[in-house]
């Protein structure tokens, strides 16, 4: 395994041994140096390629076999279906959002966020090019119909979010679920949905319509502090059942060590550089997915760490959506950890 930060970076002075003790320690035992066996991993995610860009340039950069682990993904069509797989235990961890550590542990299945990939969500309640209602502001959505990627899901809690922030409820829009991104976009340029909350989406509907009215956004500082209250919002991270987290300390530390690597390969190389090494299926348009990902930029982690007062933040938040997560007394510290990111 390579050498990243975390509880377990104290394998670092093993490179340190001297030589001859371990060719002694080899010839007593009559052993020979193998590789290390790879453990294989299930990791469960939507397929949306730049919100998760840093587990796809894991594999593409062979980080995880760098970390001796054969990592298989499995794709949903949300990051709410990810998670339901890992409870049901058909896949080991999940790359979702810190959202779900906490509504998962509020509804008895205890989970943990334990490295951070977005500090900015990277989502946005835009309008429909072609909706007939007048639109101005959050206010006006009220009786019309918004897309979200799946209900139940952090693109959903952000419009309930936003809605009570205008002292309105989750019931006072039509939710209907559009997918990502590109369904997504497709639904608000056709008109199917008045308004709709967007991930990498917007970056293309701002391409075909370049007036794209843009009613709140979280990719930016200045968007999540606007639309959200805090100057970082934990958005993708990786996450695993505490009692997984628990037993295999091991595996978790070589996931978020060759994610950490990714993320120090978004901040060094340029976009082209970065988006070629993007695995070929999750490309798009050359032009339409620089768009997207230098929109994405901003947002990566550099450390993989969780602010305290953010994680309160999206506490506060799902409160607007969940009653699970209004009546629990749940500790809020046990639903994420630093252990496994950088100082």
């Amino acid at each position: 395994m390579s050498e990243c930060g975390g509880r377990f970076g104290i394998r670092k002075i093993a490179v340190f041994a001297p030589i001859f003790l371990i060719a002694l320690a080899c010839a007593v035992a009559g052993c020979t140096r193998t590789p290390a066996t790879q453990v294989p991993v299930r990791l469960a995610l939507a397929r949306s390629p730049f919100t998760y860009l840093p587990v796809y340039l894991a594999d593409s950069l062979g980080y995880y076999k760098r970390e001796n682990l054969a990592v298989s993904f499995e794709e949903f069509p949300g990051g709410a279906k990810a998670v339901e797989s890992v409870i049901a235990g058909s896949a080991d961890a999940a790359a979702g959002f810190f959202e779900h550590a906490i509504q998962m542990t509020a509804t008895g299945h205890p989970f943990v966020s334990f490295l951070i990939m977005l500090r900015y969500p990277g989502m946005a309640l835009v309008v429909s090019p072609k909706s007939t209602k007048s639109v101005h502001g959050i206010a006006d959505l009220k009786g019309l119909t918004v897309g979200v990627g799946t209900p139940g899901s952090p693109t959903h809690f952000y419009l309930n979010h936003l809605l009570a922030g205008q002292s309105m409820t989750p019931e006072s829009v039509a939710v209907v679920g559009i997918g990502a991104p590109a369904t997504a976009a497709a639904a608000v340029e056709q008109g199917r949905v008045d308004a709709a909350v967007v991930g990498a989406a917007m970056v293309v509907l701002r391409q075909h319509h370049p007036d794209l009215k843009v009613l709140a956004e979280s990719f930016t500082a200045e968007g999540v502090e606007q639309s959200l209250g805090v100057e970082e919002y934990p958005g993708a991270a990786l996450l695993a059942r505490a009692d997984w987290l628990a037993a295999n300390s091991r595996v978790a530390h070589g996931l978020a060590c060759a994610v950490l690597q990714s993320l120090d390969f978004i901040q060094t190389h340029t976009p082209e550089e970065i988006l070629d090494r993007l695995p070929e299926r999750y490309r798009t348009d050359r032009e339409t997915d620089l768009a997207t990902l230098r929109a994405f930029l901003p947002g990566y982690s550099k450390t993989g760490r969780m602010i305290p007062e953010s994680a309160e933040a999206v506490r506060k938040m799902l409160t607007a959506s969940l009653e699970d997560v209004r009546k629990a007394n749940i500790d809020l510290a046990k639903t994420w950890t630093n252990d496994y990111a950088r100082n």
